[in-house]
């Protein structure tokens, strides 16, 4: 960690502020730098204790390093590296947003069903189904409970509206909200209080990775029972500026895009 200090010191014009600042946020820390004779190049080393975040993976490719891997690495000592060498830009690092779901009824029903969902299980044929708790049958202000929670819900919402794609991001507020489109209409869904947009998009993101990961899933997408019917979708996560001006993400910010098939 010594040296990396001492690296980033040295190559403070590698990078432009914008994306110092970004390696920052995103806790990624080049380590060392390797020269390849044979290219006449520089080979760099990062290394970051969230290596499968998509966020990360946009970063580097954004970067003008012709060569580069990524390594893991423990998060506090990351962090304390660049509080020793880039303060400034340190101490203006967001603070991470964590999500706290609220105190749950105490019948033991309602903490199987939230389990369930949590671990990404479909429902029982004898505990309530996912239609039951859709956005069209909750009552006012409802928020619900966890990601997975809410991600169902956002299945359910795809199929009473009709809609093809369904749109998580953070907008300029740090607000998550959700879009519809339907053809070429994109419409608000909801904005809801929790969880984080950094929470729900996170848990997308994990879900995504776990989906590559497992062998009995074809790349054409993932079935999933709502509302008493098997329902075909592709996740994905995508840069702001991929898509369309009538969303209001922020700047610079990732996409939760869930597409029925």
């Amino acid at each position: 960690m010594y040296s990396a200090r001492a690296l980033i010191r040295k190559r403070r014009a590698a990078f432009t502020r914008e994306q110092w600042e970004r390696l920052v946020n995103l806790n990624v820390v080049p380590v060392r730098i390797e020269y390849n004779a044979e290219k006449d190049a520089r080979h760099w080393v990062f290394a970051t204790h969230d290596p499968a975040r998509p966020a990360v993976q946009h970063l580097l490719a954004d970067l003008d390093v012709l060569s580069h891997e990524l390594r893991y690495a423990l998060r506090t000592p990351l962090q304390e590296v660049f509080d020793d060498a880039l303060p400034a830009l340190a101490r203006q690092r967001p603070e991470p947003r964590t999500f706290t779901p609220p105190d749950l009824p105490s019948n033991e029903e309602s903490h199987r069903l939230l389990e369930n969902l949590s671990h990404g299980a479909a429902p029982s044929e004898s505990a309530p189904q996912a239609s039951e708790r859709s956005p069209g049958r909750a009552a006012p202000g409802a928020v619900p409970s966890s990601p997975a929670a809410l991600f169902d819900e956002v299945l359910a919402g795809l199929v009473q509206s009709d809609a093809q794609t369904a749109y998580l991001l953070e907008n300029a507020q740090d607000q998550l909200e959700i879009y519809h489109q339907r053809g070429r209409s994109v419409k608000h869904w909801r904005t809801p209080e929790n969880p984080s947009a950094d929470a729900m998009i996170d848990f997308i993101s994990g879900r995504i990775l776990s989906l590559r990961a497992a062998p009995d899933q074809s790349g054409e997408g993932v079935e999933r029972w709502v509302g008493g019917r098997p329902l075909s979708f592709r996740p994905s996560i995508e840069p702001e500026r991929d898509l369309t001006d009538a969303l209001p993400a922020r700047e610079g910010s990732e996409v939760a895009t869930i597409r029925l098939l």
